[in-house]
């Protein structure tokens, strides 16, 4: 005996099952645009009005439009959430800190990477530039850190969440007791991606960024988190940048040595017109 099924479970079984059969490489938090919005890749059941449409008993076609053009990974369930390309809990430190000197304290700017080298001549490994969390898969560094270096030497590990380069576990001695940062993260790559247009002379410094993608994802934590970015469609760019700026790292680059622990120092603002004068 045969029973008939309801023609709205068909249409909601055949859509699911189209809109989550293609797999691709990327992975929650990577950056999406559809129809001009940028976004990121979040699972489909943290993106409400995806989820809304899915649930619908009866869609029109604007909706099984919306939901096939918000794809991202449809095995991985990941749908293109737009309306910000930062992670939720972006740029977060600890605030109720009184700043003196130019070292850091230990979870300062848990967003800052520091590079490690492999002289494959020599065999050694040491620390050099530095860069910036964006996501759990990917560090925002300079284009200089890996075009043009010493014969032999090479990128070989990201650290995410390091304080004090010459301690296993870092620890701070606030008020008379240790405060410990987690184990650091350390990741190797899968590829750096250099500015198409970088030419990489001392001349002309201009394009130089680069991208980092991590061969594993990174874990949120008190020591480790990602830097805010300006949104895609944020209006005067330009007016970004208002109130104090601070540079932080360890003072190393590609071929200099520099500070043990993470530093810091507040930097001057000037206009184009003042820096071309």
């Amino acid at each position: 005996m045969f029973h008939s099924v309801p023609l709205v479970v068909v249409i909601v079984l055949t859509l699911t099952q189209q809109i989550f059969t293609s797999e691709t490489e990327l992975e929650p938090g990577a950056v999406c645009r559809v129809d001009g919005n940028f976004g990121r890749c979040v699972h489909y059941r943290s993106d409400p009005k995806y989820l809304t449409l899915l649930q619908k008993s009866t869609r029109t076609k604007e909706d099984v439009r919306h939901l096939l053009r918000h794809d991202c990974d449809r095995h991985k369930r990941l749908t293109c959430r737009t309306g910000s390309v930062n992670d939720e809990i972006c740029g977060m430190q600890l605030e109720n800190r009184i700043v003196g000197g130019e070292r850091t304290h230990i979870d300062q700017y848990p967003w800052m990477a520091l590079l490690q080298y492999y002289n494959q001549r020599k065999g050694t490994k040491r620390f050099g530039c530095g860069g910036s969390l964006l996501n759990r898969k990917f560090v925002l560094s300079a284009a200089h850190c890996f075009e043009r270096l010493p014969t032999g030497v090479a990128l070989h590990k990201v650290h995410l969440g390091e304080w004090d380069t010459e301690s296993e576990i870092d620890c701070e001695n606030l008020d008379g007791e240790p405060y410990c940062a987690a184990p650091v993260q350390e990741f190797g790559y899968k590829r750096i991606i250099i500015h198409e247009d970088y030419v990489g002379s001392y001349a002309d410094r201009s394009n130089d960024i680069a991208l980092i993608e991590l061969d594993g994802m990174a874990v949120y934590g008190e020591f480790v988190q990602p830097i805010c970015i300006p949104e895609p469609a944020s209006p005067n760019k330009e007016m970004l940048f208002k109130g104090g700026m601070w540079a932080a790292g360890w003072g190393r680059t590609e071929t200099a040595s520099g500070s043990r622990y993470k530093m810091h120092v507040p930097l001057d603002q000037f206009d184009l017109q003042n820096c071309t004068e």
